[in-house]
């Protein structure tokens, strides 16, 4: 409970800092300025330069609706929303699970995770770009999924409790 518990404020905490982001790169945006993010970065690993960019990601056609929803619902839609509020709800809602223990709800929730995962994996490779906050809340997905089935019960009888 304590390590889901943390995963979901870990989760809460990731989706607000790409908020805090998304909103500095707009405010840069209106005041004709350069903004980089702390999460852009290059890397050197002696073997492999590599270079992370938040600000890509969030300023890709993905990051927002999930990339499609502006494409099949009207524009001023209230579900048209960047992504991190779909990752705030998410983790909110994991962590609301574990504090009530509803494990049913909770291994949706994980599951639902590592779809979008997928999905944003595809999207950072399609743009060939690469958010590190993106990359630490897949890995905070699979860590809910791995959890949550690992705590599954196999017991017909236990099934039924759930």
């Amino acid at each position: 409970m304590l390590l889901k518990i943390c995963l979901s404020l870990a989760g809460i905490g990731l989706m607000y800092y790409e908020k805090v982001v998304d909103e500095n790169m707009a405010a840069a945006a209106l005041a004709k300025q350069e903004y980089k993010a702390s999460c852009d970065m290059k890397v050197d690993f002696g073997f492999i330069e590599q270079e992370f960019s938040c600000s890509t990601i969030l300023n890709s056609d993905y990051a927002v609706g999930f990339g499609f929803l502006q494409n099949v619902l009207p524009v001023d839609s209230p579900f048209i929303q960047p992504n991190y509020v779909y990752g705030l709800w998410h983790y909110i809602l994991q962590l609301f699970m574990t504090l009530i223990n509803d494990g049913q709800l909770s291994r949706t929730l994980s599951i639902g995770g590592i779809g979008a995962s997928i999905y944003f994996t595809y999207a950072m490779i399609k743009l060939e770009a690469l958010c590190i906050a993106c990359v630490l809340c897949h890995f905070i997905n699979v860590a809910f999924f791995v959890v949550d089935t690992m705590n599954y019960p196999t017991d017909p009888e236990k099934l039924k409790q759930n």
